[in-house]
C-alpha cells in the first residue's frame, strides 16, 4: 500500500497596521485582540515602576503620529534596561514564541523606531521620566 503525504497548507498572513489617535480602542480582528490607548495621571510615580509600568509611554508621544502594526522580519527593540536594540527573532526564541504567533505580534512605531511591544512593553527611552505627571497606558484585551 502507498501512501501519499499530504502537503503542508500553507497560509501567509497579510498583517495589520492601524494610526493610533489618543484616546482610542483599536479592535485587531486579525489577531483577536483590541486595544486600548489613553492618557493616566502619574501621581505618585509608582506606575513607572512596577508591573504596570511597562506598558506606559511618555506622554509626549501621544501627540506624535503612532502606529499599531505586526511585527516584521528584520525589526528590532531595544528593551528597557539595555544598551542596545535586539532583533525580535532573537527575542521570540528566547521567549519560545512559535512561529504562527510571531507574525500576529502586535508593536506600536513611532516614526521609524519601535516604543512598545506585547510582553516586553516600552522600549528604552520612551518610558515616563521622572518628572512625568501623565503617561499614555497602552492595554490588550482579547477577544
Amino acid at each position: 500500500m502507498l501512501l501519499e503525504l499530504a502537503e503542508p497548507v500553507r497560509t501567509s498572513f497579510p498583517g495589520f497596521q492601524y494610526s493610533i489617535q489618543v484616546p482610542a480602542v483599536i479592535p485587531i480582528p486579525e489577531i483577536g485582540s483590541s486595544f486600548a490607548f489613553e492618557l493616566i495621571p502619574l501621581a505618585s510615580g509608582k506606575a513607572r515602576y512596577n508591573g504596570e509600568g511597562k506598558d506606559l509611554l511618555d506622554r509626549r508621544f501621544s501627540e506624535g503620529s503612532l502606529v499599531l502594526r505586526n511585527w516584521r522580519p528584520g525589526d528590532a527593540y531595544r528593551q528597557r534596561g539595555h544598551r542596545k536594540p535586539r532583533k525580535f527573532k532573537e527575542l521570540f526564541q528566547r521567549q519560545r514564541v512559535s512561529k504562527s504567533e510571531r507574525a500576529r505580534w502586535p508593536v506600536v512605531v513611532a516614526g521609524d523606531e519601535i516604543v512598545w511591544s506585547r510582553t516586553w512593553g516600552s522600549a528604552e527611552g520612551f518610558a515616563p521620566g521622572s518628572g512625568s505627571t501623565e503617561a499614555l497606558r497602552i492595554r490588550e484585551t482579547k477577544s
